[in-house]
């Protein structure tokens, strides 16, 4: 719980770009939302719905990285499903191009024992891979080692838990990539914030505008990034 330091949990909002950024190495993975602090604007309880409002603003340190005005909206919605949306808005005089991923970290029985439903048909590209080809996914992925791709997919994804004897699913929308991860045995050992067989017990299947998927904001512009997560009975 580090100030500036992204935690390794819950579902880190990555913004104005995913991953390493594409001109300038040095400066933070991910972009720099997920290790701001958020201003809580609202909050409130209707029936079982729990609704929280949270909004990041421009200042000196993210105008170094990211020269431009905006203002970032995290709806939050907690019932028997979990809705996360987050709304991006350009408040500068000036175009630009964003990615994003609601980085999303979902507790597993065991993740040798897992299915993935909802890539199959689609495309990708191995971040893993010097070559960025698209790959064509030909059946369900089951995870069997180090994996980190993005899918060019608008689908729903359905992950078949047969350790816990149930199924989660991620819908989404404003959404044209699908990030799934998982950093297997050795990569696992190398990041100091995770322990060494935490890759057993998560899998991230990300909600994204990642690879090629890069909405442009014109002056006054938004775009909604949203997913929404639930469990369904293993069938």
């Amino acid at each position: 719980m580090t100030p500036g330091t992204a935690l390794r949990g819950g579902i880190p909002i990555c913004w104005p770009w995913f991953g390493n950024h594409p001109e300038d190495p040095g400066k933070p993975a991910h972009g720099f939302a997920r290790t701001r602090f958020w201003n809580l604007i609202s909050g409130g309880l209707e029936g079982k719905v729990a609704t929280l409002v949270f909004k990041l603003l421009p200042d000196e340190e993210t105008k170094a990285l990211f020269p431009y005005d905006f203002e970032l909206t995290a709806t939050i919605r907690i019932a028997d499903k979990l809705r996360v949306k987050l709304n991006m808005k350009n408040t500068s005089e000036e175009t630009y191009k964003v990615s994003s991923a609601l980085h999303t970290y979902l507790s597993l029985g065991d993740i040798e024992r897992i299915q993935l439903e909802g890539v199959k048909g689609s495309h990708y590209v191995d971040r893993l891979s010097e070559d960025k080809e698209a790959i064509y996914q030909e059946k369900n992925l089951q995870i069997k080692g180090e994996v980190d791709r993005i899918y060019q997919s608008m689908s729903s994804v359905l992950i078949r838990d047969l350790d816990r004897f149930r199924s989660v699913f991620v819908d989404k929308a404003g959404s044209r990539s699908t990030v799934i991860w998982n950093p297997w045995k050795d990569r696992c050992k190398e990041i100091v914030d995770l322990p060494d067989k935490a890759y057993k017990e998560f899998v991230c299947v990300e909600c994204a505008n990642a690879g090629t998927d890069k909405p442009t904001l014109r002056p006054n512009g938004s775009h909604n990034l949203e997913t929404v997560i639930g469990l369904r009975p293993l069938n």
